[in-house]
């Protein structure tokens, strides 16, 4: 089941980028009344960067979904810190100085992709202290 998740996470994941990288300027318009405008322009590009965010955080939700069903509290929390004030005050810190703006824009979905690294590596700790998890084959006494 697990598995299941993760493909249809992934799958709506493209689906959202691939139609906001492509449609996002006509969603955007909706909140101006001038695709000339300055703010405009950021928006757009600000949200091809953006949408990166949405091929990465569905993964990271359902590892955190998982811990918590499993009742490892401890690295749902450990995702859910790093995923936001940990990792998204760095990023913004640090890339807003070498790249601007879009580094404020590109924090986000590069502390999704750092917190995933860390999610995938605690996963994969999970499935040695307990064989078969992932596969839903885990016998109750």
């Amino acid at each position: 089941m697990f598995r299941f998740a993760a493909v249809v996470n992934t799958s709506i994941g493209i689906l959202v980028f691939v139609v906001l990288q492509f449609f996002g300027g006509q969603a955007i318009r909706l909140f101006f009344n001038s695709s000339e405008s300055q703010v405009f322009r950021i928006a757009v590009d600000g949200l091809h960067i953006y949408t990166f965010v949405f091929l990465i955080n569905g993964l990271n939700v359902l590892i955190t979904t998982y811990f918590t069903a499993l009742g490892n509290a401890k690295n749902s929390i450990i995702i859910a810190a790093l995923r936001g004030p940990v990792f998204v005050l760095v990023g913004v810190t640090v890339l807003a100085k070498f790249l601007g703006i879009n580094g404020v824009w590109a924090a986000i979905p590069l502390a999704e992709l750092l917190t995933l690294g860390v999610a995938l590596i605690l996963l994969i700790l999970t499935r040695r202290k307990t064989p078969g998890f992932i596969h839903g084959d885990i016998r109750r006494k």
